[in-house]
């Protein structure tokens, strides 16, 4: 019971950080007379591994049940005093460090205030940890899975690492293909070769690993948990197709009769309901769009029903929704931005659709009606993005070898240093068909129909076609994924890592990593790099076998005061608490972080926070206005 507990004190000198302010020996009398305090001693350092050892030394001698330690910051220094505890068997909830140093000792300069200061400190202690209970410390075996969100080039090379080493991955993707945006240019820096050569092979390992599961369409609609205990949930929109079944005859495709602009193509061609996500795309099997599709709309037509030998076509038309676990994070979302129907002024994207093969011109480079430019300019601030000066000088290279009869105009603010990008506008101006202007702040580019119009300083000129490149957008997923993963943004939108040159891919919650250009601009070599060193980290964090140790201070539900209102539910940022059919609240430990939301707003007060009880902090606040021997 709580008034036949016999509790020891430790009074901590920490040299003369609080010695040299508050009179310990005075402490330590005034402390010996008070109920239920068995002894107290005091020591210089008894954090210290010589302190701890007196202080096993005091417990073994004069056995209590409860320690109050007056030292620094129990944050820093209480821990040791626990596992002190646990030697000798004792439940380490009993022990409470109270704060004498910064709270007391570093803030009052007179000796007779903080030595009073102190007092009522300790007081307030001991009454606390009069009401202290016993709490079961419990573990977990950690999830070995991992999640990965972003089939792009990182999120493909984290989950390749990761199955590699024997763990299952799930890899979530949006799309209807992986690859991410590198699978839709043709040539890659810094080499120009063909980008469909170097990432298709990654995109089909990574399809068919058996570690893998690959998720596509998908989104992720909930996220319950933490660090080696995450409960996932996705919505999954029908593809309409079977990629099991289906062999990309493309017989489903020339059948529907429906079709309208494709984004991809710039608008300057049209596909159809049922359509290739992009030509190469994989998997290769077509997918609906919904939006056009005349059987979703009107309920009539099967012509791609008809049309598929394989019944490969299953037209449900109705999201589904899939759970599992995992313990691990990867954030690979990759960067935004999209295209549209560029005439005369593209942006970097755009101008890579445009000039690929497999794109609206197959690959020829042309104005919106489909004539040949005689002007190009090539626009980038590189000073706001090192991908922009990359971009410039490949897409200045390539318009000065793909329209030899056009004159290119590159506008940087710098001419480029040593390096590959310096390499290719040399080049390009070896020809002499390409011109170097330099950039001038505030410089203004407006289309119209005679052209684009860039106006540069004193310099102003009308060009047939130009390309602006401008820093990467941030995904668009990004604030969703967020708030879901406890992940923070930048002011632009992109996630961001406690310190970028130590711990360049975890993010600021545990067991959650950023990889790719999730987190900024980032080239397909560094992608990679960043999705195998994500892969790493996860593997580092938990070891197979790894114990993962639950919340102890969890909140817990008088089944007999509960209402069941669901406020504790709509409280709850875990998603710990749940119903029982007959309406109670209950928590699942395993979810609940002991915030103590719920039990602050319970209206019935039926929740309460393992060691943060109302009873306990009411004896905390009266031990401090009525002294030691309330």
């Amino acid at each position: 019971m709580h008034s036949d507990k016999r509790i020891g004190v430790v009074l901590c000198a920490c040299g003369p950080n609080i010695a040299g302010v508050v009179d310990l020996a005075h402490l330590k009398t005034a402390l010996s007379g008070w109920p239920q305090v068995a002894w107290v001693e005091q020591d210089n350092l008894p954090c210290s591994e010589k302190g701890l050892q007196k202080v096993l030394a005091w417990l073994k001698e004069r056995p209590v049940d409860a320690l109050v330690v007056a030292g620094c910051s129990p944050k820093e220094r209480e821990e040791p005093f626990r596992k002190a505890f646990k030697i000798l068997g004792l439940n380490p909830f009993q022990v409470l460090m109270t704060n004498l140093r910064e709270h007391c000792a570093w803030v009052e300069s007179d000796p007779v205030q903080a030595t009073r200061k102190a007092e009522t400190i300790l007081a307030a202690a001991l009454a606390r940890v009069r009401k202290h209970e016993n709490i079961e410390e419990r573990s977990i075996p950690a999830r070995p899975e991992v999640l990965v969100v972003g089939a792009g080039p990182a999120g493909i090379t984290a989950a390749l690492h990761l199955a590699e080493a024997g763990r299952t991955v799930h890899l979530v993707e949006k799309t209807a293909a992986v690859g991410g945006r590198p699978a839709l240019l043709d040539e890659l820096y810094p080499k120009l070769e063909c980008s469909s050569c170097a990432v298709e092979h990654m995109m089909d390992e990574v399809l068919h690993h058996p570690g893998i599961q690959v998720h596509l369409l998908s989104e992720v609609t909930s996220a319950l948990g933490y660090a080696g205990n995450w409960k996932i949930t996705l919505a999954t929109a029908d593809r309409g197709v079977s990629v099991e079944q289906c062999i990309g005859c493309g017989a489903c495709v020339e059948a529907c009769p429906v079709s309208a602009p494709d984004e991809l193509m710039l608008l300057r061609s049209e596909r159809h309901a049922m359509h290739q996500a992009y030509p190469g795309a994989l998997p290769n099997a077509p997918l609906v769009d919904w939006s056009l599709c005349l059987r979703a709309r009107e309920g009539e037509c099967q012509a791609c029903l008809d049309a598929c030998g394989f019944n490969a076509v299953e037209l449900k038309g109705s999201a589904s929704a899939t759970s599992f676990e995992v313990g691990t994070i990867v954030l690979a979302t990759g960067s935004g931005g999209t295209s549209g129907g560029a005439r005369r002024l593209f942006t970097a994207f755009e101008f890579e659709r445009l000039s690929n093969p497999s794109g609206p011109t197959s690959g020829a480079i042309t104005i919106g009606d489909g004539d040949v430019p005689k002007t190009i300019a090539v626009v980038a601030d590189e000073t706001a993005d090192p991908l922009a000066l990359i971009n410039a000088s490949k897409y200045t290279w390539l318009a000065v070898h793909r329209v030899p009869e056009a004159r290119v105009h590159l506008f940087l603010q710098e001419f480029p240093g040593p390096g590959r990008e310096r390499e290719l506008v040399r080049e390009a101006l070896a020809t002499g068909r390409a011109e170097f202007h330099r950039l001038e702040k505030g410089a203004v580019e407006v289309e119209n129909e005679a052209g684009v119009e860039i106006r540069n300083g004193a310099e102003c000129g009308v060009y047939d076609l130009a390309v602006h490149c401008a820093s990467q957008e941030p995904g668009a997923d990004n604030e969703a994924l967020s708030r879901l993963f406890g992940v923070k943004l930048s002011a632009d939108g992109r996630m961001t890592t406690p310190n970028p040159m130590m711990q360049p891919v975890a993010a600021h919650a545990r067991g959650v990593y950023i990889a790719g250009a999730a987190a900024g601009a980032a080239t397909l070599r560094e992608s990679i790099a960043f999705g195998a060193a994500a892969a790493a980290g996860v593997l580092a964090l938990y070891p197979p076998g790894s114990d993962l140790k639950l919340e102890p201070c969890v909140s817990v539900v008088n089944p007999v005061l509960c209402s069941g209102c669901r406020t504790c539910l709509q409280i709850c940022p875990y998603g710990a608490i749940a119903r029982t059919p007959e309406g109670v609240a209950f928590v699942e430990a395993s979810l609940c972080r002991g915030c103590g939301l719920c039990s602050a707003g319970c209206p019935a007060g039926a929740l309460k926070t393992l060691h943060f009880t109302l009873e306990q902090v009411l004896a905390e606040v009266n031990g401090a206005t009525q002294g030691g021997r309330a």
